[in-house]
């Protein structure tokens, strides 16, 4: 087979244009898939030489991975693309306060079974997949009725999942990620939404009990985390904020 023979010279082009525009994260991902290309280019004795190692990406840190989530005027516009008055609506807002206001998983409200739930006494019960502890959650009136006006217009099925398809043959959603794109839909009629998928609903429910005062095992219990290092990320979104705050006031002065 036949040297493919890349330059150092062109590596080091292609490396600076890619960067010039993308996110850290991103980048660091592409060297990292270049670097296993020239690696195998070696190994198929395409390359005389490994060059892997001379390819360098930026150094990635766990603290940089931030949370997304969105502004309370972010968030407020969200909620009002959703028409309630219809039966796609009534089921994408219950799904969408599911995950906004318990921290529910898109995989866990996918998951979720008539006997999980108890309107009357105003309760969820489950078990967190990542914890494997059981869970009761309150159901705040607003999502209480929610779930009420859904199970009113909700398919008639011998099927258990809360959510199930609206066309024949009716059947539970095959996985969180049919659930996501519905979410998915009006994230993405927001402007400036930093992340469109529902994991954003679960950083902005943790940012507004953060700045509500919720101590952290309580926020951790509430999104369902293993770990409490999980949990302490979202204190450097309460930080960033703060300074974001002082240095407006500092302007003012």
């Amino acid at each position: 087979s036949e040297m493919v023979g890349v330059s150092l010279d062109l590596l080091d082009e292609f490396t600076k244009d890619y960067a010039r525009d993308k996110s850290r994260s991103r980048v660091s991902n592409a060297m990292s898939c270049l670097r296993a290309f020239l690696r195998w280019l070696f190994l198929v004795e395409r390359e005389p030489d490994d060059r892997s190692g001379l390819i360098l990406g930026p150094r990635m840190y766990r603290e940089m991975r931030l949370p997304k989530h969105l502004t309370d005027a972010q968030f407020e516009e969200f909620l009002s693309k959703v028409d309630r008055t219809t039966i796609e609506g009534k089921q994408d807002w219950a799904i969408i306060l599911l995950v906004a206001l318990l921290g529910l998983r898109i995989g866990e409200v996918a998951a979720l079974r008539l006997d999980n739930l108890d309107l009357d006494a105003g309760r969820l019960h489950l078990r967190r997949p990542k914890t494997q502890r059981p869970s009761v959650m309150p159901l705040c009136p607003e999502l209480r009725e929610a779930l009420d006006l859904y199970l009113r217009v909700r398919p008639e099925t011998h099927h258990q999942e809360v959510f199930v398809t609206r066309v024949t043959p009716i059947r539970p959603y095959a996985s969180g990620q049919s659930l996501s794109r519905r979410v998915r839909k009006y994230l993405t009629m927001v402007q400036g939404v930093p992340a469109a998928g529902p994991h954003a609903l679960r950083h902005t429910l943790a940012r507004r009990l953060l700045q509500g005062g919720t101590p952290l095992p309580v926020i951790r219990r509430v999104l369902g985390h293993v770990s409490s290092d999980s949990t302490g990320r979202y204190l450097r979104i309460a930080t960033d904020e703060l300074t974001e705050v002082a240095d407006n006031y500092a302007e003012l002065l």
